[in-house]
């Protein structure tokens, strides 16, 4: 499954009470075993994803927890992880990747993405992000496995709840990370064919870069940091399969008392724009930050 990360940091800088014009770096460069990779702005690859809704009860009263049991002031808990297999410029063109997953890898992990639903529609879930981390890893020894084919973490087999044996993602060198403060999430009560699966806005602060791994010519990353910025984080797609539940008698079969989960893999385009901390509220409320999660799960995969 193919996922585009579409690295976009957007700097927009107070100039009195005036903000300047973002600034896009596309001119990102990765030192690998083999020397610096080709300068890129987006990075394709594989991505497994896991929604968990807990301290639920039979609420609707037919004998099983599902998704229709599911109340505004819910929480979630969003995990999964990342694998790129190719660089592209702000176009879409493949550059030189200096044998990536061969010679080095680069994984992204995120982990408790925690939230609260905020709203149930008769065909969705909202809900809101509070706190969470990711990492962005740089490995010169590849060794990222997702286990069962396209499934992540816990999946639903056709008769049992499996667990999965997702491996050798969060090792390596450290290259970034950053705390989620804030976003939004919907996911569906149904599968819809060919529409987005899940949706999910990010807003985080980063708390550490390793420019000695990843760069870029015109922009010391850095001052992510230094500057105190803010990091948006986006994914698209414009095709879905479905993304499965595990409820109802799936979960009362595993033994799930007061849970449910929703899993899947994803096709997305993650974008990263960043603001100083004072233009929060403007750059939520400007439309400059979009960010958007769409994952997409192949189904008879096991």
């Amino acid at each position: 499954m193919k996922v585009f990360l579409s690295f976009f940091f957007a700097l927009i800088l107070l100039s009195s009470s005036v903000w300047a014009q973002p600034v896009t770096i596309d001119d990102l460069y990765i030192n690998t075993p083999s020397g610096e990779t080709d300068r890129f702005a987006q990075i394709e690859g594989d991505d497994d994803v896991i929604s968990y809704y807990s301290g639920l009860s039979d609420r609707n009263g037919d004998g099983t927890i599902d998704r229709f049991d599911l109340r505004v002031g819910d929480s979630f808990r969003d995990y999964g992880n990342f694998v790129a297999t190719e660089l592209r410029t702000l176009w879409g063109i493949q550059v030189d990747d200096k044998n990536m997953n061969t010679d080095w890898e680069l994984t992204l992990v995120w982990e408790n993405l925690a939230g609260t639903i905020t709203e149930i529609t008769t065909d969705s879930i909202k809900g809101e992000y509070t706190s969470g981390t990711f990492y962005l890893y740089i490995d010169y020894s590849p060794d990222a496995d997702d286990g069962v084919s396209g499934s992540p973490f816990e999946y639903y087999d056709g008769t049992n709840v499996q667990m999965d044996t997702d491996s050798g993602f969060n090792d390596g060198f450290l290259v970034l990370q950053g705390t989620i403060i804030g976003g939004q999430a919907e996911a569906p009560l149904h599968t819809i064919i060919g529409n987005p699966a899940r949706t999910a806005s990010l807003l985080a602060q980063i708390t550490y870069v390793d420019t000695n791994y990843i760069a870029s010519d015109s922009f010391d990353l850095g001052q992510l940091v230094t500057l105190n910025m803010l990091l948006g984080i986006a994914s698209e797609s414009a095709e879905a399969d479905a993304l499965h539940w595990i409820d109802g008698n799936i979960a009362n079969n595993y033994g799930w008392t007061d849970k449910i989960a929703q899993y899947g893999e994803g096709d997305a385009t993650l974008k990263i724009q960043a603001v100083p901390e004072p233009g929060t509220v403007l750059l939520v409320g400007s439309g400059l930050f979009l960010t958007s999660y769409l994952a997409r799960r192949k189904l008879g995969r096991k």
